[in-house]
């Protein structure tokens, strides 16, 4: 995998859904969400140019590619501070998958009726 992307929605106020320019960090990690980080990513997220209450794409890129093994379980993660949602698929699109949510790296809770929209990338993004 060499990156993955989320929809999240952009909150703001006026039409500026993020004011300033944001570098986002994310991770992945090997078991879920409490298993050892297996790589890195970042992405970025223009100032002033999404509006607010929008439908907005991230996409992450892994520092570097890493084997991923079927069947195995992963945890997509990323860190974002201020008033952003993410946007849950309308149904249980991976059935043996798991949301997790959480503030501030803490109190993750979990849910099975729903799931991130993502998408993962194993070359370049868009391909």
């Amino acid at each position: 995998m060499t990156a993955y992307e989320i929809t999240i929605t952009m909150f703001g106020s006026g039409t500026d859904g993020i004011p300033n320019d944001v570098d986002i960090p994310g991770q992945v990690r090997q078991g879920g969400p409490f298993g050892p980080i297996i790589a890195t990513a970042s992405a970025f997220a223009p100032g002033g140019v999404w509006a607010s209450n929008t439908n907005q794409v991230l996409t992450f890129t892994l520092d570097r590619p890493i084997a991923l093994v079927p069947g195995e379980t992963y945890g997509l993660e990323f860190f974002i501070a201020g008033s952003y949602g993410v946007i849950k698929s309308p149904d249980n699109t991976f059935p043996d998958g798991g949301l997790y949510a959480g503030c501030g790296g803490a109190n993750l809770a979990a849910s099975t009726v729903s799931d991130f929209v993502f998408k993962t990338y194993g070359g370049s993004p868009g391909e």
